[in-house]
């Protein structure tokens, strides 16, 4: 990571860039961070372009993400009785100062929110997420495993979940439910398609969704493209898992990201694979982004390709 406290000149998203001089062994914390470096990055890539719309929406993520991020860093230095908490979580603060200081105007607040992840980038990360890394892997400890008959994210209260499952086949539908009350869901909706699912989802909180991909009048990825609608959606955060068949082509894959999914499960399903995928993205959410009239989540893989389509477009 460069010491170096020039400030980067235009079209210089070196600075944001994710490489492994900043990764730290920790997952939870190697994820965070590069999510946070790709997104500062189309942040700058916006104000380079003097895009209104990437300023504001890149400055709302970034607001929203990063005390989410040290929330979970805290949890993380709290149950693992890290030494140097307490001098953390003042650097954490100074941080969101500076990101949530009010300014004049959407490219002010760009540009403050900006030099508060540059802060991060330069100083924090080295003199606090270091040291917390090494305290973490010294005690061999693992943010999402398990340790001493708890998780250090915390657990699933599956006693508290509702989830809906969108397929036209009653087989899969009750072999879900039978799978999901195994684990303590007390509410299991069922819809036999799209169109009967958005028409019972304003009638019920729901948490998670499985959807089939092969529906009839309208198939997984248009139902999840309708729930991203941030004007439309009863939910357009929901956790949306897409069930599909044994061959899935990339191309597949990326319309589903498009649209909107959190994961993808091959069917059959195991109860252990549903477990596993609704712990992760219930522990450890993705973060979302308002893309024009859609809420959608971040993926950090694909996230990276859009990173560097930005950059290379600032080079044309």
């Amino acid at each position: 990571m460069t010491e170096d406290p020039a400030t980067p000149g235009p079209g210089d998203l070196s600075l944001f860039t994710w490489s492994e001089e900043r990764r730290l062994g920790v997952r939870l914390m190697d994820r965070d961070h590069q999510v946070v470096c790709h997104q500062a990055a189309l942040l700058a890539a916006g104000i380079e372009r003097g895009d209104g719309a990437a300023m504001a929406a890149g400055a709302r993520f970034l607001q929203d993400y990063i005390p989410r991020m040290f929330e979970r860093e805290d949890r993380l230095m709290a149950n693992t009785s890290h030494p140097q908490r307490g001098e953390h979580q003042d650097a954490h603060r100074l941080v969101l100062v500076g990101l949530m200081t009010r300014a004049s105007g959407p490219i002010e607040t760009a540009a403050s929110v900006l030099a508060a992840v540059e802060t991060w980038i330069r100083s924090h990360i080295d003199a606090h997420d270091r040291p917390l890394a090494r305290h973490v892997l010294e005690a061999a400890i693992d943010p999402f495993a398990t340790t001493g008959g708890r998780r250090l994210l915390g657990s699933v209260q599956w006693d508290r979940l509702s989830v809906m499952v969108v397929d036209g086949q009653f087989a899969f539908r009750r072999t879900a439910r039978d799978m999901l009350v195994a684990l303590g869901v007390p509410t299991v909706i069922e819809a036999r398609d799209g169109v009967e699912a958005l028409k019972q989802l304003p009638n019920h909180s729901i948490d998670a969704l499985l959807v089939d991909l092969y529906m009839a009048p309208m198939d997984g990825v248009e139902f999840t493209h309708l729930m991203r609608n941030i004007a439309d959606s009863p939910n357009p955060r929901a956790l949306i898992i897409l069930m599909t068949g044994a061959e899935v082509s990339q191309g597949l894959i990326n319309r589903a990201l498009d649209a909107g999914i959190h994961d993808l499960m091959k069917k059959p399903i195991s109860q252990d694979a549903l477990r596993a995928r609704l712990e992760r993205h219930l522990l450890d959410p993705l973060p979302f982004h308002e893309v024009g009239r859609y809420l959608l989540p971040v993926h950090p893989d694909r996230n990276a390709t859009l990173l560097r389509r930005q950059a290379a477009s600032l080079g044309r």
